[in-house]
């Protein structure tokens, strides 16, 4: 199977604006140059089979090759806001740009500078088990193996009316809490971007984390997809949550549900469960009779 390049797709939606708008395609290209394209709809590029044909338009500005520019999506006053800075000097660029979609596309394989940079990175972070390196390596074959990888990034509003993101993958969804999308030249990896600034390169999409979830979770358990949320840890980690509801019978007779918490450690793929006591006292006497 030929490996034609991930692509991660940034969109933000509008609910007042129904015709086409403007977009912005970042097109990180195999050499390491970074160009960017503004189109009328997005993704007009797009031929047939789903890859990206060759641009129509020149692009409006260039980062050369071996660069160590970092781009960063955050959303701000109902659009998509576009950062570019320097990660060695931390100097942003003077061309701050917005629009309402961004489009991110980047190749599967890393130049062998990329490589370097980002062997360099994992090594002044904690190394994880001999066993978790395994399945992270193979983590990393699965995704490689995917010709063509497409991620959406969009507004999403809580129950409070609060803009925040959500990140979509083969039709899995997860709600980002507090976080930003970053693309680092160096080492052509998307990080997500804690409030306190410390970046976490995110190992596992949605649909990846639900199936790693499912798996160590007991059969009869119903995983939430809806509840999927991506957080970061205070030593700026991250973490997969969701709740799971188990079916069990008081006194072995009647049916009650029982709801876990379920927390998928993305760096390491180790999965945890915690059962949650209900509130109130009738609900808490049935879950201590369910078996």
């Amino acid at each position: 199977m030929k490996k034609t390049g991930v692509v991660v797709l940034f969109t933000f939606f509008f609910l007042a604006h129904a015709h086409a708008v403007l977009a912005l395609d970042i097109i990180a290209e195999p050499s390491g140059r970074v160009s960017f394209y503004s189109s009328s709809v997005l993704g007009e590029n797009i031929n047939e089979s789903g890859s990206q044909s060759e641009p129509e338009k020149k692009p409006s500005r260039v980062l050369p090759a071996y660069g160590q520019q970092q781009v960063r999506v955050a959303p701000a006053d109902g659009q998509l806001k576009i950062e570019t800075s320097n990660r060695a000097t931390a100097a942003s660029m003077e061309n701050t740009e917005k629009a309402p979609r961004v489009r991110l596309e980047k190749p599967t394989k890393a130049t062998q500078l990329q490589e370097r940079m980002l062997q360099q990175q994992k090594q002044e972070e904690a190394s994880p088990s001999v066993v978790n390196k395994v399945y992270l390596e193979q983590l990393k074959t699965t995704n490689q193996e995917r010709s063509t990888e497409t991620v959406e990034l969009r507004n999403r509003l809580d129950d409070k009316n609060r803009q925040g993101l959500e990140l979509k993958a083969h039709d899995k969804a997860a709600r980002l809490v507090g976080a930003e999308f970053s693309y680092d030249q160096s080492t052509n990896q998307v990080t997500v971007v804690a409030p306190n600034g410390k970046e976490r390169t995110l190992n596992h999409l949605p649909d990846q984390a639900l199936t790693r979830i499912q798996e160590f979770t007991a059969n009869s358990a119903q995983v939430s997809e809806g509840n999927l949320e991506v957080l970061t840890q205070a030593d700026g980690s991250l973490v997969y949550k969701t709740k799971a509801t188990t079916m069990r019978k008081i006194l072995g007779i009647f049916p009650n549900k029982v709801e876990s918490e379920v927390t998928l450690e993305d760096s390491t793929g180790k999965v945890t469960s915690q059962e949650q006591v209900p509130s109130g006292f009738f609900n808490r006497l049935f879950y201590s009779m369910s078996k």
